[in-house]
């Protein structure tokens, strides 16, 4: 999200995360070494970083014009249809025959009510396209497409990265971030 400027709400989130929990499934490894300390245990893996992700700022900020594009233009459409029927010459609420001149002003009420709650019902009124929310829409689909096709550096050009993990009294292991943030942008290459 930070390397491609994605702002997605709570929904998109997810949807992102599950996305690259099924990148980092695919993820190619190998353990190297692995020896047991007096904190817990020293690894080293080689990785063969996935590139589809990498340097893919162009891609993405096509797709962020597109969206932007698709949101201005679906905007004033909406505008549009709401001032065309405002201009169309629905009925106002009077009507064409003033012959009812005079009558019980009760039932002209009720009538200029009636007519004015259906006209309203008739027309929801027009969603306002997010631009920002449809560019993380659409990176979402690229990421989803990318991820039917997954591409690994060359098998020369693995990385092996060192790992200290800890084990605590009650007998978990833990990375500290560092460590995770090392390995997320080594797995997955954005940008190089």
């Amino acid at each position: 999200c930070n390397t491609y400027g994605l702002y997605p709400n709570e929904e998109q989130l997810q949807e992102l995360q599950e996305v690259m929990r099924t990148v980092y499934r695919q993820t190619q490894y190998t353990v190297k070494e692995e020896q047991k300390t007096d904190k817990g245990y020293y690894i080293e893996v080689e990785i063969r970083p996935i590139i589809n992700f990498q340097n893919r700022t162009a891609e993405l900020a096509k797709l962020k014009t597109e969206a932007q594009d698709e949101a201005i233009a679906q905007n004033r459409s909406n505008t549009s249809s709401e001032d065309s029927s405002e201009d169309s010459g629905e009925s106002d609420g009077y009507g064409d025959d003033y012959g009812g001149y005079g009558e019980d002003e009760e039932s002209w009420e009720e009538e200029t009510e009636s007519s004015e709650s259906s006209a309203e019902s008739s027309q929801p009124p027009a969603k306002t396209v997010d631009p920002n929310e449809l560019y993380v829409e659409k990176a979402i689909a690229f990421c989803k497409t990318e991820t039917d096709k997954i591409s690994y550096a060359d098998a020369d050009k693995t990385i092996t990265i060192s790992l200290e993990i800890l084990q605590t009294e009650a007998g978990e292991l833990q990375l500290d971030m560092n460590q995770i943030g090392m390995i997320d942008k080594t797995v997955v290459y954005l940008t190089k």
